[in-house]
């Protein structure tokens, strides 16, 4: 680990990482983060009252770089576990320690539960410690027991960890729940429960040797050992198209390209980052209109009017798959009792283009079919003088009848049925619809009210 005085921490890296707060020899604290530099520096601005006291304590930081922010909460799980720092909370309060628990059942199910047992000096040593119980009485005596835990106490179940942090343990399993599905639940439907449509549930009747392999390699990346899984997965990879087991080849190499991309490219546990579905949609975003851009603001534009009269137009603003409500835009159509809502939606677009400070989205979605991108389009044709400089952003329909996603690129028109889409892009885009088309109604109401009183 490297290490840096107190009064130089602005020469931190700005990568993902453990690092250690120390008084000379001794470490205090321990911590991980997914920018080692801002997280120490907040540590400063915003201290806790525990925090305080370490800081005046602390004349150097140690830290370690990671390659993912996955490979820092496992080493921070280590590490913590390994010094037992006194100023980490968790030390005073081991039933905050979290752990992975995997049942001895015949499908194995996942959960995670807290402290199951205390670390013990023999073992401390260990980097990712794995307890076995048995009974109930060797899980924990903490009275406030975990629905999970309690359910699997009577059997012998395994665990891994510890980890520190719940909530980035949660996000760790959901982003690796895509690539090795497993259950939860004690019990699974005769059908396909809504888990199985996402792919996160192996269904009702999976083959068992190939779901337990699968647990084996979800427990290895969770105990450190991801490297170890990908040369593994890697090698069956090769097997199975050498023996012609072509499907089996190909899950293998889709586990593969997956574990690659979050273990190398991972920045799931940023309390400012997006949740997985969203950065999943994002990608088919991309492979969808061939692009490396970046989707981060997404704006829908939809039309509420009836027979042309007191028509409005909504403007609503997604940042990251969130919604933005203070960027919302209402706009009173200034066409006078003319059902065109192609005519409509371009007056729209046009208008909301004329705001040059209101940030341009990367993608724009018009409600409605091949008329009304065209209306869109022609209105950034005709903003075009405004926009130089500025990037174009990406442009689609979606149209409420026939569920079609109709994507315009400069060379061609394509179309999606909704039902083809990854299923992290459908639930986007329909929220993302929905909620232009909420916006647009209640401005309407509101006018047809008014309009009603005069």
């Amino acid at each position: 680990m490297k290490s840096v005085p107190i009064s130089h921490i602005s020469s931190l890296p700005q990568s993902p990482g453990v690092y250690m707060f120390m008084d000379k020899k001794t470490i205090l604290y321990i911590g991980k983060a997914t920018n080692i530099r801002s997280r120490i520096s907040s540590h400063f601005r915003s201290p806790s009252p525990q925090g305080e006291v370490f800081l005046k304590k602390a004349t150097t930081v140690r830290y370690q770089e990671t390659s993912s922010d996955i490979e820092a909460l496992i080493l921070e799980s280590s590490l913590i576990k390994k010094h037992r720092p006194d100023f980490n909370v968790l030390w005073k309060d081991d039933k905050r320690y979290f752990f992975v628990g995997f049942t001895k059942e015949n499908l194995p199910r996942v959960f995670i539960t807290h402290q199951p047992a205390l670390p013990t000096a023999e073992n401390s040593q260990i980097t990712i410690h794995k307890f076995q119980t048995n009974s109930k009485s060797q899980i924990t005596n903490s009275k406030q027991k975990s629905k999970a835990l309690a359910d699997t106490s009577q059997k012998s179940s395994s665990f891994i960890g510890p980890f520190v942090e719940g909530g980035s343990l949660k996000r760790v399993l959901r982003i690796l729940r895509r690539i090795f599905p497993y259950y939860t639940a004690k019990t699974h439907p005769p059908r396909m429960c809504p888990y199985c449509h996402i792919g996160l549930c192996p269904g009702p009747a999976p083959d068992k040797k190939l779901y337990k392999a699968s647990l084996v390699k979800l427990k290895g990346v969770l105990g450190g050992k991801g490297n170890r899984i990908l040369s593994g997965i890697k090698n069956e990879m090769a097997k199975a198209s050498k023996h012609q087991e072509y499907e089996k080849a190909t899950i293998l190499r889709d586990q593969y390209q997956a574990l690659i991309r979050i273990m190398q490219h991972s920045s799931s546990f940023s309390d400012s980052e997006e949740e997985p579905w969203v950065q999943e949609a994002e990608l088919e975003i991309q492979r969808i209109f061939c692009t490396s851009r970046k989707i981060s603001r997404v704006e829908a534009y939809d039309i509420a009017n009836i027979q042309g009269k007191d028509a409005t137009g909504s403007v609503v603003v997604f940042q990251k798959g969130v919604r933005a409500p203070s960027l919302y835009r209402k706009f009173r159509i200034r066409i006078k009792d003319t059902p065109d809502d192609t005519a409509m939606m371009k007056e729209l677009v046009f208008r909301r283009l004329g705001h040059p400070e209101w940030p341009l989205p990367d993608l724009m979605l018009v409600d409605g079919g091949k008329g009304q991108l065209s209306s869109a389009l022609a209105a950034l044709a005709a903003r075009k003088k405004e926009l130089k400089g500025s990037a174009t952003p990406l442009l689609s329909a979606l149209a409420k009848g026939t569920n079609t996603l109709f994507v315009y690129s400069p060379k061609n028109l394509k179309d999606y049925s909704m039902s083809s889409l990854h299923p992290s892009l459908q639930r986007l885009l329909t929220l993302i619809r929905d909620e232009a088309h909420r916006f647009a109604r209640v401005y309407h109401h509101t006018l047809r009210k008014k309009s009603t009183l005069e």
